[in-house]
């Protein structure tokens, strides 16, 4: 069974290293394996809801059933809510392209007073070993690195256009079908590799 306190707890490690060096890919598969819980989205998803969601923050979810946000109110006491009012979003990996940019489109990014006033977003997909090839510069990133991110190109655009007037913008966690995750804060400055 999934130890809701030292799983999760350790699980949140990865994620700070993930946080610490962008594009980095961390996996939690040790911390999901046991999890017994029928869930019908990501287990590393499922995860950080559990990490990251309680009774004083909100969620979206885009794509998926009705089932995911009843679960993620179930274990987290966590409020579902409109996308532009969520804390945080989840973009399942069944979410339309359009639906995807739309989400992005549309998160809180915070304002200059209250920066920290914005989303997170969690994007599942079913690789992170296949897709476009992006490269990744600023904090936490010795001179670039190179991250494999399968989504579409307009998708990317329209997270480099929320994040250029920092420190407005949004972070994101990519999680995929293996538990495997990478980190893209809203400091990260991210470009095609062509």
């Amino acid at each position: 069974m999934l130890d809701l306190v030292h799983d999760v707890g350790k699980a949140y490690r990865k994620v700070v290293d993930g946080f610490s060096y962008p594009g980095m890919v961390v996996n939690i598969s040790e911390y999901t394996e046991s999890n017994e819980i029928d869930i019908p989205f990501h287990t590393s998803s499922f995860v950080l809801a559990l990490m990251l969601l309680d009774a004083e923050v909100t969620f979206a979810v885009a794509g998926g059933n009705d089932g995911v946000a009843e679960l993620i109110r179930k274990f987290t006491y966590s409020r579902e809510t409109v996308l532009e009012e969520a804390d945080y979003v989840f973009l399942l990996q069944d979410a339309s392209d359009e639906e995807r940019v739309q989400a992005i489109r549309n998160v809180k990014v915070g304002t200059l007073i209250d920066p920290h006033r914005s989303a997170t977003i969690i994007y599942e997909t079913p690789s992170l070993n296949r897709g476009e090839e992006y490269v990744l510069t600023g904090p936490g990133i010795k001179d670039e690195t190179l991250a494999v991110l399968d989504m579409n190109k307009g998708f990317m655009e329209e997270r480099n256009r929320r994040v250029e007037e920092f420190p407005l913008g949004m972070d994101m966690i990519f999680v995929d079908n293996l538990d495997n995750m990478v980190v893209l804060p809203r400091t990260t400055n991210v470009k095609g590799s062509d």
